[in-house]
């Protein structure tokens, strides 16, 4: 196995999204393994077959059988600091968009566990995967956008393992809110504002981005937002609305 390189690596874990080929995950457990990536998980894979990925794999079955396999995103996610969604198209709803190089200064400010997110080869992410999603990322290319998934996996580990890495200026400051906590607080906010006249005339969808970015902003310990989180649920006994916490 290659040399695990800069210390963002072990840190960076990679999540595949309902992928569809195993020989995908097989060459994505590939990537992994050359680039010392922190580890592999799979989020609802269809009709996966591990021995035809662990043969897609050489040197790297122990990554296909360390693989964590998950039903949702959130729980593939739900202790990273930072969450990075993969695209080849644009979107709606305003989700900022980098390139590998901003990438990696955006690695190197955010201490914590980092997932870069991959969807299925044929539809990519949907706009609910993307909503765990603090960044996207989109590889350059010369024409054709849409890379083959294992192919998208090496050369984002190309990069993690090849570009230095500078001293996080995030240190010293709390760590952003783990992305399970934030969802949380997300699902607990949405269901107060359903019971307000607020979203008879605002989407859905932009109320949900506009509060994501504002938590996605908050320097906060997660002891004071699991404070939030108890007052939410005190406000919505009190309106008498069924507390179903989500997430964190």
């Amino acid at each position: 196995m290659a040399d695990p390189g800069p210390a963002r690596c072990p840190r960076v874990r990679f999540v595949l999204v309902r992928p569809r080929s195993p020989g995908n995950v097989g060459g994505v457990a590939r990537a992994v393994a050359n680039h010392g990536i922190g580890g592999l998980v799979l989020v609802d894979p269809p009709a996966y077959d591990p021995d035809l990925a662990r043969w897609m794999a050489p040197n790297a079955a122990h990554v296909v059988e360390g693989a964590e396999i998950v039903a949702r995103v959130e729980d593939a996610v739900a202790d990273c600091a930072l969450v990075v969604g993969t695209t080849s198209r644009e979107r709606r709803f305003g989700w900022p968009v980098v390139g590998p190089a901003e990438l990696m200064a955006r690695l190197d400010q955010t201490p914590g566990t980092i997932a870069v997110v991959f969807g299925p080869e044929d539809t990519g992410l949907s706009n609910e995967d993307l909503r765990l999603c603090d960044i996207l990322l989109r590889l350059p290319t010369a024409s054709h956008p849409s890379l083959n998934l294992s192919m998208a996996a090496a050369v984002i580990g190309a990069w993690l393992i090849g570009a230095p890495e500078r001293p996080p200026r995030a240190l010293g400051l709390a760590a952003p809110l783990p992305a399970g906590l934030r969802a949380g607080l997300m699902h607990d906010g949405m269901e107060l504002l359903a019971q307000t006249d607020y979203l008879r005339s605002h989407s859905p969808e932009q109320a949900h981005s506009t509060l994501f970015r504002l938590l996605g902003g908050l320097q906060v310990e997660a002891s004071q937002a699991a404070a939030l989180r108890g007052m939410a649920k005190a406000i919505k006994a009190r309106m008498g609305v069924a507390f179903a916490p989500r997430g964190g």
